[in-house]
């Protein structure tokens, strides 16, 4: 009897020494199958009937619990999540095949040369590539993953709105924020606000919950959205060849509320001339 279960044991244990998931899997298999085993010799059943019941039933109880765990708690921590979406940009979001960039890390390093290393601004990394808890839409913005979405059986859509997406001192550009220089230095420039205004010491004003009131109520969330949209239009204004599209021209500055000035501030460098 030592002998069959030390061989059983032996082999388990080679099967599951993968570690994360699987191998969290793999200990509960494992100890159920022990336990299984166990209990088929004092009650007199087939032994390894009993480990294979005990690890199937181990294995899954484990995986179950992991994927509900996945599923319903915060893919991305306590990290302070921000999404650009098409209604905050001010750049036409569909342009002509010639105007489109490649979508590259080779553009976004020609981006930096003309505008400055987004590191100096906090930004840690930045990423051609969805973030946890997205997924990518055909054309190719980002799209919050649904329950059915994440368990498999949801389907992915056409479009969506969200072009850019910050995680804490991260930000993730979607292949739709390509479609001009302009709509990319836009999702750029605003997804850096949100890594300066998380960074500062006045993170949770930026957060702060707005109720707009007028035509254009539902751009302004938060504050720190509020003074993210005037650094924006500035940008504009200090760089001629960033062009509005035409219907946000209507958008004039008495229409946006008023921002907190020091949030204004901290926003400010972000400000300047330059071309790539």
């Amino acid at each position: 009897m030592g002998s069959v279960t030390g061989g059983i044991s032996g082999g388990l244990g080679q099967v599951f020494s993968a570690s994360g998931f699987w191998g969290s899997v793999g200990s509960s298999a494992f100890a159920g199958a022990g336990t299984g085993g166990v209990t088929a010799l004092l009650t007199g059943q087939n032994f390894l009937e009993g480990v294979l019941k005990g690890a199937v039933i181990g294995g899954v109880v484990t995986a179950l619990g992991q994927g509900i765990n996945q599923l319903f708690n915060r893919p991305n921590g306590n990290q302070i999540v921000s999404e650009v979406k098409r209604e905050d940009i001010f750049s036409p979001t569909v342009s002509s095949p010639e105007d489109t960039q490649k979508y590259s890390y080779g553009t976004m390093k020609e981006f930096e040369k003309g505008y400055g290393s987004l590191r100096k601004y906090g930004v840690e990394y930045y990423y051609l590539k969805n973030p946890s808890g997205y997924g990518i839409a055909k054309d190719g913005s980002f799209y919050r993953l649904s329950f059915w979405n994440k368990i498999g059986l949801g389907s992915v859509p056409e479009t969506s709105n969200v072009l850019g997406v910050t995680l804490g001192n991260d930000i993730y550009i979607s292949k739709a924020a390509f479609a001009s220089k302009g709509l990319l230095t836009e999702v750029v420039t605003h997804e850096t606000g949100h890594v300066i205004l998380g960074n500062s010491n006045l993170s949770v004003l930026a957060s702060s919950f707005f109720e707009g009131k007028g035509r254009f109520a539902k751009f302004f969330d938060d504050l720190g959205h509020i003074s993210i949209r005037k650094m924006s239009l500035k940008l504009f204004d200090t760089n001629t060849w960033l062009q509005k599209s035409d219907w946000m021209q209507v958008i004039k500055s008495w229409e946006i509320p008023e921002s907190n000035p020091l949030l204004d501030k901290l926003l400010i460098p972000l400000i300047k001339p330059f071309k790539y």
